[in-house]
């Protein structure tokens, strides 16, 4: 049946087999048994109902109500009922559907409404859908636009798929497409997906593609590869995945093992890696530029992760716990505190680390160690502080700020700056400088200005800038410095640091305030090669410094070597720096100057050694310096210490490498002991000078004190004029030439006094030239025998006389004690190294007078040592005597009448004795003897009477007699009626008689009862049988001693056993100590008696 252009028709279908055509009507269409065919045609508006009718239209509009219908229609709307199921094939078509339908579209470019839990299966392409709720099923090669919320879509092989917020689930090896977004898509093996949108979540399995592009998205994938569009956001969790980034991407990888391929521009986030290394390959992904979303570019590794990053100019920033490799050069990193950084594969372009904190050792999350590690031949900069850095073979790293740890190897270069006072430490050995790194630097370890570090390690090269402060500890280092900064030196262990600069003073601030130089901690060995350097040593030190104008403070034991000066003077510093004490490596202490070394040398106590060329200058007391040959020493300031100088063949004049003199120089004021032979020496004013050794040649001068002895028949040569035995050098000794026992000198010059020991001889080249007092001709040799007596080979001699202290020719100067009073302080008197008479006329300058009143203390003393004898013992006499038979006498101003007759008496008695006829005369110039009083000090000296005269050819004249001065040490009457000094057992009658019987020409003896015993005690008041025959021998009548009743017998004097030598080494050693007060008062003048010893100073008692 066919029908057309009929309306409100209603039509039934018998059975499968009835059909029907319409053409533009409308109509129900009943299918009674179910089957039956429909077709319709443009116009048509046909309502279907039953089941498994089969509609055929092109055009027209369609309603099938029934189930299992089937429609082949193209460019038609069909409308389906709720709950139905149909199939529709064809295309172009739009399909209405109801709720719960199930709809298949074979046909393509449909277009299906499909109701609210509808099944929609998709067999052709280019089908559009809109659904919520819906479940949709893509043929494999379909494609189909979805529109909806809450659709799950099942895609096939090559399905295109546009929807939102639908679950997507593909099957094994599909490739789709999905367009829309919030879509959940599930993935099947081997299945390639393409996603646009945002929100959406793609749910891969190993072996999935998934090509993403927009915004927000998800893809949970593990073993799978994400190939992202430019300007996409994606978070990708999952392992070992291959991602794929693009220009404006930002890429979450959360899981271990994936590879990133990101680029310029894109944000990398990486993250819960697990300790399964991601591996990162980028280039110029740097900090600082903007993704599509606004984010930061580089490369963000979250805390804990593990990532190796390969490629250049990328920017990485990590985070606490995080272990990352970055290889290759320009990179700039950010680390932080607990990370590892592995550097390496940088080819010459420095990678940039910045952080702090970041110290070595510390765990990270996968238990390796953190800080930053540089592999061979890489090159680093890493900016911050307290991080711990390791370098490799062939590296250059610089590294700034401080208090960063840094270990370090051999080949390798390490800058250092900006430490802003915080030290870094470097350890690390054998890391020497100019070894070439990889990148063609050389090596070692090099601070840049201002910057503070410690390195340790051995063999090590480091170069300073000005202002840093560099403590060096281990051995064999080279250091390289500069002026204003400081280098400390320290555990070196016997192997030799070396230093090279010049110009570092000590005392400039370094940047971080402390003071510059080079300075040795205790027990460290170095060599110093530069100029005006200043260097500080401590004990246990050996250091060498070779350049000029150095300064160097040194200590007790501590070796001081100095060389190649060239000119310019080193100045050391320092005291009691001793040869020969062992420092820290073995060698010995003190300060050893090689050949051609020029130094100044200050402090005492040292220890120093000279070579040929070398002058040095030693400026401090007690200091001991070897000498030799062609070497200029010059000594000063030692302030009463005297230098030891060792040396022989060291003559002046010869040139030293700086073109000065040779030979041992003393300025003023020195005082100095040279031991040596064929030595050149030259004195100024002030000094004291001894010389031990033979064949010397000694300039000196007025005002000096030269002593020579040693000289074992090889005649020193001394050069002056002038030179007298009168006053004192600067260290209070007397002044003048001294020649000790057994010892000769020639002395070139006039008007020189010289004083010789026993067995001494002096050979004068020079007018008014004496010995001991004693005139020797020029070219004559004047000899001292060892009993003191002169002789010169001109024939004049000294008969013997028995303490000769200097005087006219075949004379001298003779004094005598008398000594009484406490015994504790006779006693100490006789045992002291010089009498009180002999420090106070060493005081004015009276050196001949000195001499004299020591002779005359040894021969108390000799008496004092004998043994004593009680009236029988033998008179000692001095060989002289008055010549006539009349002496004269006189009293002083200050004894007054009323001691007149104590004088008489005494003079009576040894008239009566001896046959001398004494007359009293009014004034001192017309007596031969005067008689005054002294501030001789009993109390404290023992001294109650001084005896002095002159002697010439044997005869005496012009003799004074000081008595104790009452005022000073009072006459009390004694149990005897006498007047008594206080204090002692000595009356002033015994006094008289003691000193007349010494200006007579007698002795002191050991006879206890002998008025001319050493000591006036009770026993001895008056003459005995000693004292009769010893006058009687020098002035009897016959030159035969006489007998006296009581067998007393006389002796000539001898000569003193002391020598001279040894009298004036006392001398002087007592003038150290002696402070003379103002003079007593007496009546005598220098003018009455030129030799007179003028009055003791008077102190209280």
């Amino acid at each position: 049946m066919s029908l057309s252009d009929a309306t409100d028709l209603t039509v039934l279908l018998g059975d499968a087999t009835t059909e029907a055509g319409f053409v533009s009507t409308s109509a129900t269409v009943s299918s009674l048994n179910g089957g039956g065919i429909v077709t319709g045609s443009t116009g048509d508006n046909l309502n279907i109902l039953g089941v498994d009718v089969t509609l055929n239209a092109t055009g027209g509009q369609y309603s099938l109500t029934g189930n299992g219908d089937t429609a082949n229609a193209s460019n038609s709307s069909i409308s389906i009922a709720s709950g139905n199921q149909a199939t529709v094939s064809g295309s172009d078509n739009t399909v209405t559907a109801s709720a719960s339908d199930s709809i298949t579209l074979d046909g393509s470019g449909d277009s299906a409404t499909a109701g609210t839990g509808s099944t929609i299966t998709v067999n052709g392409q280019s089908d559009s859908i809109n659904a919520s709720g819906s479940s949709i099923d893509l043929a494999a090669n379909s494609q189909a636009t979805i529109s909806g919320t809450g659709d799950s879509v099942v895609a096939g092989q090559s399905d295109v798929i546009d929807l939102s917020n639908a679950t997507i689930t593909l099957t094994a090896g599909s490739q789709v497409t999905i367009e829309g977004s919030g879509d959940t898509i599930i993935g099947a093996a081997n299945d390639t997906i393409t996603v646009g949108g945002s929100g959406d979540i793609i749910n891969g399995v190993a072996g999935d593609t998934v090509d993403v592009s927009g915004a927000g998205q998800t893809v949970d994938m593990t073993g799978g590869q994400v190939d992202m569009a430019t300007n996409t956001q994606v978070n990708v969790t999952g392992s070992d995945d291959g991602i794929n980034e693009a220009a404006g991407d930002s890429l979450g990888a959360y899981g271990g093992g994936n590879t990133i391929d990101t680029t310029a521009g894109a944000l990398t986030v990486v993250g819960s890696t697990n300790g399964s290394f991601d591996l990162v390959n980028a280039n110029g992904d740097q900090f600082g530029g903007t993704t599509a979303n606004g984010q930061q570019t580089g490369i963000f590794i979250n805390a804990n992760s593990q990532v190796n990053e390969v490629g250049s100019n990328d920017g990485i920033s990590e985070s606490a716990g995080d272990a990352v490799g970055v290889y290759g050069g320009g990179n700039t990193i950010d680390t932080t505190s607990d990370a590892l950084t592995v550097l390496g594969d940088t080819n010459g372009a420095f990678d940039l680390v910045n952080g702090s904190g970041d110290q070595i050792g510390v765990a990270t999350a996968d238990g390796q160690g953190s800080g930053i590690i540089l592999n061979g031949n890489t090159q680093a900069n890493v900016v911050g502080s307290n991080d711990g850095i390791s370098e490799s073979a062939g590296d250059a790293v610089g590294v700034y700020g401080g208090g960063n740890t840094i270990d370090t190897t051999s080949d390798a270069l390490t800058v250092l700056g900006d430490t802003n006072g915080a030290f870094d430490l470097v350890n690390g050995s054998g890391d020497q400088i100019g070894v070439a790194t990889a990148d063609g630097q050389g090596s070692g370890i090099v601070l840049n200005g201002n910057t503070q570090a410690n390195v340790v390690g051995s063999n090590d090269g480091i170069s300073e800038s000005a202002g840093d402060a560099v403590g060096v500890y281990g051995g064999g280092n080279t250091i390289d410095t500069t002026s204003d900064a400081l280098t400390v030196l320290g555990d070196t262990n016997g192997a030799f640091d070396t230093v090279n600069g010049s110009g570092d003073q000590l005392g400039q601030a370094t940047a971080d305030g402390q003071g510059s130089g080079i300075i040795l901690n205790g027990n460290t060995q170095a060599d110093i090669n530069g100029s005006n350097d200043g260097i500080g040593e401590s004990a246990g030190d050996a250091v060498g410094v070779y350049g000029g104008g150095n300064t160097i403070d040194t200590t007790s034991d501590a070796l001081t070597v100095l060389g190649d000066t060239n000119g310019a003077f080193d100045t050391v510093n320092g005291s009691g720096d001793q040869l020969g004490q062992a420092t820290a490596d073995g060698q010995g202490s003190g300060i050893i100057l090689n050949g051609n070394t020029q130094a100044d040398i200050n402090g005492s106590n040292d220890g120093i050694g000279e070579s040929a060329g070398d002058a040095v200058g030693v400026y401090g007391g007690g200091n001991t310096i070897d000498t030799t040959s062609d070497a200029l020493t010059v000594l000063g300031d030692t302030n009463g210490s005297f230098d030891t100088v060792n040396g022989s063949g060291d003559q002046l004049g010869q040139a030293t490498a700086d073109g000065q003199g040779s030979g041992i120089v003393l300025n003023g004021n020195t005082q100095a002991n040279v031991n040596g032979s064929n030595d050149g020496i030259s004195e100024s004013v002030g000094d004291s000078m001894g010389a031990y050794g033979g064949g010397n040649t000694i300039d000196t001068t007025a005002g000096a004190l030269t002593y020579v002895s040693s000289t074992d028949g090889d005649a020193d040569t001394i050069n002056a004029s002038g030179d007298t035995l009168s006053g004192t050098t600067a260290n209070g000794q007397g002044a003048g030439i001294s020649v000790g026992t057994d010892a000769q000198a020639d002395i070139d010059g006039s008007n020189d006094q010289t004083s010789g020991g026993d067995g001494s001889s002096v050979t004068a080249f020079g007018s008014d030239d004496s010995l001991n007092g004693q005139q020797i001709t020029s070219g004559t040799t004047g000899d001292i025998a060892d009993n003191g007596a002169f002789s010169d080979s001109s024939g004049s001699d000294d008969s013997g006389g028995s303490d000769s202290g200097g005087g006219d020719s075949g004379g001298g100067y003779y004094g005598y004690y008398g000594f009484a009073g406490n015994q504790t302080v006779v006693q100490a008197a006789l045992g002291s190294d010089i009498g009180s008479i002999a420090q106070y006329d060493l005081s004015i300058g009276n050196q001949a007078g000195a001499t004299a009143a020591e002779v005359a203390l040894h021969q108390a003393q000799e008496m004092a040592d004998a043994t004593p004898t009680s009236g029988t013992g033998t008179s000692v006499d001095s060989n002289n005597k008055w010549a006539g038979e009349v002496v004269t006498w006189s009293l002083a101003s200050d004894v007054g009448s009323q001691y007149d007759a104590e004088v008489q008496n005494a003079f009576a008695t040894w008239a009566a004795a001896s046959g001398i006829t004494f007359e009293e005369v009014t004034g001192s110039s017309q007596s031969d003897i005067q008689i005054a009083f002294s501030d001789l000090n009993t109390s404290t000296t023992g001294v109650v009477g001084y005896t002095d005269y002159q002697v010439s050819n044997g005869q005496i004249s012009d003799a004074v007699i000081q008595l104790e001065d009452p005022s000073q040490d009072a006459l009390v009457s004694g149990a005897d009626g006498q007047q008594t000094y206080a204090g002692t057992d000595a009356t002033l009658s015994q006094v008289l008689l003691h000193e007349i019987g010494h200006a007579l020409g007698l002795a002191d003896n050991s006879d206890q009862d002998s008025i001319m015993y050493y000591e006036l005690t009770s026993s001895n008041q008056t003459l005995d049988s000693t004292d009769v025959a010893g006058i009687q021998s020098l002035y009897g009548s016959t030159s035969s001693a006489v007998q006296s009743s009581t067998a007393g017998t006389t002796t000539s004097a001898v000569a003193g056993q002391i020598s001279v030598d040894h009298q004036l080494g006392q001398l002087i050693a007592g003038m150290a100590s002696f402070n003379p007060q103002a003079a007593g008062n007496t009546s005598l003048t220098q003018d009455d008696h030129a030799h007179h010893h003028t009055a003791l100073a008077a102190s209280a008692h």
